[in-house]
């Protein structure tokens, strides 16, 4: 029972960082950094050695080599589970000790503008969590392959399709997340240092995730990279694109 026991404290920690994340694009302060440093210039440097740590997490946990490794130490049923409670334990770490650095850069006044500002937030939110049901919530968030260990049956790996969210585009999950770090009326320092960070670790990390999935499927992938958009739909496209 330690395999689905752990398999599931990875994923409560990793839906408390997100929704700690969530939280704080949203304006949100839930908790202060325990110190304050006091100038923008160190805490900047800071900040961007926590985006660093979290970056670097998901590259090196990505690679066979690193894979390998832990499969010496690790069963293999919790190889997922390891990579979700490490990422929720890095984005608890970094927005604990996130400098807000609470300087203006924009704020929008318009009630009107506000509000639509707030709807595309919240498509984002909700386009990035349909997207992890799209295909097998359980086995992209590592609980399958501990339950299934568990109970002593075979895990089948997802085989590649496109369910409806992408047929429009390849990571919508990204799509959502890019949605929500940006779509905020008041943009503070701090805040935009996070989307800066978390933008920039999105788009070099989707070039790498595009090289792994072409070798994983081949041509198959290859064929769908030429007929959805990698981020942003296009809804004018010709209907003979379409998958």
């Amino acid at each position: 029972m330690m395999k689905p026991a752990f398999a599931l404290f990875a994923y409560t920690l990793f839906l408390m960082a997100n929704g700690w994340l969530i939280a704080r694009c949203a304006g949100l302060q839930l908790a202060g950094p325990p110190a304050t440093l006091p100038d923008t210039f160190t805490s900047t440097a800071l900040n961007f050695s926590l985006l660093t740590l979290f970056a670097v997490h998901h590259s090196v946990m990505a690679r066979s080599w690193a894979k390998r490794w832990l499969a010496r130490w690790f069963p293999q049923a919790l190889e997922r589970s390891l990579y979700v409670a490490a990422a929720g334990l890095l984005l608890l770490l970094l927005l604990f000790f996130w400098q807000p650095l609470p300087e203006p850069i924009w704020h929008i006044e318009s009630v009107g503008l506000r509000a639509l500002v707030w709807l595309v937030f919240a498509v984002g939110v909700t386009l990035s969590a349909a997207s992890t049901f799209a295909f097998d919530h359980a086995h992209l968030f590592g609980l399958r392959q501990a339950f299934s260990d568990w109970r002593k049956t075979e895990v089948v790996e997802p085989e590649f399709h496109t369910p409806w969210l992408y047929r429009q585009a390849r990571h919508p999950m990204q799509l959502g997340i890019l949605l929500f770090l940006w779509s905020t009326p008041t943009m503070t320092l701090g805040q935009l240092q996070l989307a800066l960070g978390f933008t920039a670790y999105i788009l070099v990390g989707l070039h790498f995730e595009e090289k792994a999935l072409i070798r994983q499927f081949g041509a198959k992938y290859e064929h769908y990279q030429t007929r959805v958009p990698m981020l942003i739909p296009n809804p004018f496209r010709p209907a003979k694109t379409r998958p």
